[in-house]
This record gives C-alpha cells, structure tokens and sequence, in this order.
C-alpha cells in the first residue's frame, strides 16, 4: 500500500495517519475532541472503547504508529468471527425442554390428527344407538334426593338439642340463685371460692327422668322434662353427696368473695347454652385475679393494657390500641448522643423530663419502649434502633463524655460518625461474647454441656448453646454478672 502522508509531517500539530476503509490514508488529530468523539474513532478503526481520554489517545497513537511501520497489519475489514458453514438446510435444533417433553408424551401430538368429517358407517351409527338404549334401561337416571328430608331431620336434632342446653342453663340458674353455702360438703376446700366450673365439667349417676323447679325464686311455675338426672353428686375432689340429698343449687362453688366486679348471669352458664333461658340477670363478685375464660377452665383472660411505672412512681396505663395509634417523631440522635443520654431513663440525674414520647402530658423515657410496645404489632419498627440507644447509652456513661470521645475518634482526631460507633461497640460486643465463652468452657469443663444447653420441646432432647452470645448471656446469670 502507498503512502501518501508523511509521518514527520504529521506528527506535527498532533495530526496522526490512519487508515481508510478504501484502502488510503488519512490524518486526523485528537486535539480538542471529547472524550465521547474519541470513542467515535477508536469504534471507527476497530479499537476498544474503555478508559478516560488520556488512554483513547494513546491507545489512537499507537494505532498510527503501528499503521505507519506496517501498513499490512492494520486494515479496516472486519474478521471473521466464525467459520463460514454455508446457508442452513433446516432450523436450529435446540434442546427441548423436559416439560415439554412430558406435554407430549401425554398429549400425544406427534399422531396423525383424524378428519372433521363423520366417515362412520350407517351400520356403526345404528348399533351405536342401540349400545346407548341398552345402557339407560340398565342405568335408569335417579334424581337427586331432597335436601328437605335432611334438612328435617337435622332440625329435629338441634331443637331437641337446643332444648337440652336451656335446660342445662335452667338448672345453673337455679343453683346460683338457692345457693347456700352451708350445703356445701364438710371436706370442701374454701380455697375455691371465686372459681367458676361450668356444670358440663361436674360427674353425675343418672336416674330420675324430670326435676320440678316450680319453688325458685326466680323461675315460676315451672317444669323442666330432663332425660337423666343425678341421683348421686360427685364434686371434682372426689366427695361425693349421698343420693336424696342432692340439692341443685350446691351444684357450683361459692360465688361471694369481697371483690366487686360484675359478672353477667350469661357469663356463668356452659358454653354451649347457646340461648339463654328467660331468667332475670344475677349479678355476683368475682376477684380480678381469678376471673375465668369460661371456654377454657383456669386459663386467666388476656390483659388488653399495659402500665408504666415512671420515675417519681407515677403509674399510667395505656391500652393495646392505644399504644399502636402513638405517633412518634422521625427522630435520630446520631449528632446529639449527650440528648440520648439525657431521654433514655427518669430515674438517673440525667433525666431532663423531656422525651420524643408523652402518654397523658407527660413525658416516656425510652427505656420504657418495651412495655409499650411489645405484642403490638409495631415493636419490630423501634427494636433495632432501641437497641442500638440501649447499648450507646450503656458505653456513654462509663466514664465521662470526654473519656468517651477520647476512645470514639477518628484517625483524624475527629469524633467517630454514630454509624461508626455502633459498629465498634458491636465489635467489641463480640470479642467480649467469645472470650467469655471460652472463659465459660474452660472453668466448667466436663459440666458445660448440662449447664450451657437447654431442652427442645419439638424433639424432647438436650441441645447445647453453640453461639457465643446466648453462652455469655448464660454465664453471666450463673456468676451473678449484670
């Protein structure tokens, strides 16, 4: 190929000599272009593309260097990427998937698929015909039974059910109304009073067939048609009443202790009496503390609040709901650590009164987040940054604000950001964790395994505590550490 350019003339003025896709030269200069332009000429001669401006031009002047040395190793046609197979004589045959596979195996879509058209003989048709006669005279069609006659018979039985728990119902009336203690059997266990026990959960022997109520106080001319009635009473200790002597109304436990919280006539009968007999509401006192789910026996009702107990020993109670409703602040103390300290409880000198939280005007200290919070539904939005505070908080008054910067700074000998710090308290965290771990391993040698483990309920097998942290934890209840 000849040359048509000079190269000492065109280095002058950064001009450089390139190819042409003719088969000529060029000169071009890389002076004032951006660095967008270079990339356009690098693209153009089949260079790579990456780098900032400084590696496009050199990577551009050792192309035209190159060019200038040996023409016949630069040129602008493009490679060959592929051997040259030829044009295809059928399509590209990729790997068929296994779902497809299995669609056809099923499917069956590699047959010959049949015509539309009825190509049956008059004489196939006939017996065809025929096959369907025979088959409805052997399987005449029944029709569905009614739903009535089912839906009677299920009517009957919840009415007569219906009329047995009323009864029931009728009887817990009656015994609550005649109640009087001196019925009660001689070894009776006093410690019961206040204790509800739904008649469903008493034994009885079943003889009689009827109980006439009509003397009640509260029932009136009334007859109840019972199936079985006891003739021997059995209390849940054992005790048992001697048949004659069996009175309905000592079927419950004393309903009279000193507390006085109402509880409706409706509360106290079985549970199953879906409806209640007309019988005026009977108002008894039960204790707080002993109140019933009369669904489940001896398990206490959840509570539906929860109280703080402030600093100056002011007590506040807030509900469930309440406490989901609080709004609090965005707030971060990532610049003002000295504020966490002085917010995070009311029973140091540091407390300022002064919080992001106030319950009835008054102001929260964060240390009492927990009981707010927790069993919620909210508590997992505020956990994480309140531990953070807890553990900041924790390291902060360990010494003085001075001595704690003194340890927080950075190479620069500037405070640390607080993303900083809480990383290194939770390095140091860990260093502590795993030394007392080790610590805790060898004092208790052969014992560690039954002191450091705990039982799984799922499996009902010992397992032994592995991570550092939970075996910490656990050495420092046994050593009486904080």
């Amino acid at each position: 190929m000849a040359m048509t350019a000079d190269p000492e003339v065109a280095a002058q003025d950064d001009l450089l000599v390139f190819p042409t896709k003719a088969g000529g030269t060029e000169q071009l200069t890389y002076g004032g272009k951006t660095q967008t332009q270079l990339k356009a000429m690098c693209r153009d001669y089949g260079l790579p593309i990456s780098g900032n401006k400084s590696v496009l031009k050199n990577r551009l002047q050792q192309f035209s260097e190159k060019f200038v040395n040996d023409p016949a190793s630069c040129h602008l046609t493009p490679a060959n990427r592929r051997k040259h197979k030829g044009p295809r004589d059928d399509t590209k045959k990729t790997k068929v998937k296994i779902s497809a596979t299995r669609r056809a195996a099923i499917i069956d879509t590699e047959r010959v698929t049949e015509r539309s058209k009825d190509t049956r003989t008059a004489e196939e048709k006939k017996n065809l015909i025929l096959w369907a006669d025979r088959t409805v005279a052997r399987l005449p069609f029944k029709p569905r039974k009614s739903k009535n006659t089912a839906q009677s018979a299920d009517q009957h039985l919840h009415f007569r059910m219906q009329t047995i728990e009323n009864q029931l119902a009728a009887i817990s009336a009656v015994a609550l109304a005649n109640h009087q203690p001196s019925s009660l059997p001689s070894n009776w266990d006093s410690a019961r009073s206040g204790q509800v026990f739904p008649v469903d959960y008493m034994a009885y022997d079943y003889a009689d067939n009827s109980l006439n109520l009509s003397e009640g106080p509260y029932m009136g001319n009334l007859t109840l048609d019972i199936p079985n009635i006891p003739n021997t009473f059995t209390w849940l200790d054992g005790c048992q009443v001697p048949a004659g002597s069996y009175d309905p109304s000592a079927a419950l436990v004393d309903m009279l202790p000193a507390a006085d919280v109402p509880v409706s006539m409706t509360s106290l009968v079985p549970a199953m009496a879906t409806v209640p007999v007309p019988v005026p509401a009977l108002a008894f006192s039960i204790p707080n503390s002993q109140l019933q789910d009369t669904d489940k026996p001896g398990k206490a009702v959840k509570a539906t609040t929860r109280t703080i107990i402030l600093g100056d020993n002011t007590t506040i109670t807030i509900s469930t709901d309440e406490a989901r409703k609080l709004a609090l602040p965005a707030i971060s103390f990532a610049e003002d650590i000295e504020r966490l300290n002085q917010m995070w409880d009311d029973t140091s000198s540091h407390w300022k009164n002064n919080s992001v939280m106030r319950i009835s005007d008054r102001a929260i200290a964060l240390i009492h987040w927990p009981k707010i919070f927790k069993k919620t539904g909210v508590w997992s939005a505020h956990k994480s940054n309140w531990t953070e505070w807890k553990f900041v908080v924790e390291r902060y008054r360990q010494g003085t604000p001075e001595e704690f910067w003194a340890t927080f700074k950075s190479e620069d000998g500037e405070k640390m950001p607080y993303t900083a710090i809480c990383a290194k308290l939770r390095k140091d965290r860990k260093n502590a964790n795993a030394q007392l771990a080790a610590q805790a391993r060898e004092e208790y040698g052969d014992d560690f395994e039954a002191k450091f483990s705990y039982r799984n309920t799922k499996t009902n097998t010992r397992v032994v505590k592995y991570s550092a942290s939970s075996i910490a934890k656990e050495y420092k209840r046994l050593q009486g550490i904080n």
